[in-house]
């Protein structure tokens, strides 16, 4: 699930500063770990979408349409997106964040929370990415690659945790194993500003959100 903490527009602030230090977010003592990353992105393909058509798009708002069209998430790979206010506070307790949209399986679907559209287009578009990263992991992605991902993703987190945005995991501290990989995996993909990804990873990502500049990045 998603948290967009409140503290988003002072996090930005800062993170702009670090990002002159940072530059594309590789520090010397992990130049080697992020090469070999980049090099095991680059052999991962996703699996293909399901051959037979998927049909009964359940969007509730024109605004979601605009912004599916709006990222170029490929509408073959796309699961059903449902506005509903309540189902994602059942599925866990968040006091640290807002939860604005959830990935639930079965049966697979994305549901956006009405707090996500008071955040105007960016918010929805983070939203909506980041849960739609989720299913990705899930869906899309053979065991293999999410077992290279979860290396490559977990090394980058320290990095990333310590330079960048310190705060930003304080609501995952609690999961471990693939609930953590899942949630690393889609904050990184639909959160942080292209310059302070690697490469691969960026490149990747792309893959599935190929017009990323719509999003709230920092």
């Amino acid at each position: 699930m998603i948290r967009l903490f409140w503290r988003l527009i002072s996090a930005m602030i800062f993170a702009t500063g670090i990002m002159a230090i940072v530059g594309i977010g590789l520090i010397s003592h992990s130049q080697d770990n992020y090469r070999l990353f980049n090099t095991i992105l680059s052999q991962l393909h996703p699996i293909d979408p399901p051959s037979q058509s998927i049909e009964g798009y359940q969007y509730l708002d024109s605004q979601v349409v605009d912004t599916v069209n709006d990222l170029g998430i490929d509408k073959s790979s796309l699961p059903d997106i449902l506005i509903n206010p309540d189902l994602c506070l059942n599925q866990a307790s968040h006091p640290d964040g807002k939860v604005l949209g959830c990935y639930i399986e079965p049966p697979s679907n994305i549901y956006i929370r009405p707090e996500a559209f008071e955040l105007g287009a960016t918010g929805l578009a983070t939203t909506i990415a980041h849960e739609y990263l989720h299913y990705v992991y899930s869906q899309l992605l053979d065991d293999r690659a999410r077992e290279q991902l979860a290396l490559g993703l977990r090394e980058y987190y320290q990095f990333y945790n310590t330079n960048v945005y310190p705060d930003r995991f304080d609501a995952y501290r609690d999961q471990t194993g693939q609930d953590f990989d899942t949630e690393l995996y889609a904050i990184f993909g639909s959160e942080v500003a292209d310059s302070n990804l690697p490469a691969g990873l960026l490149e990747h990502y792309k893959q599935f959100i190929p017009n990323r500049q719509f999003l709230a990045v920092y």
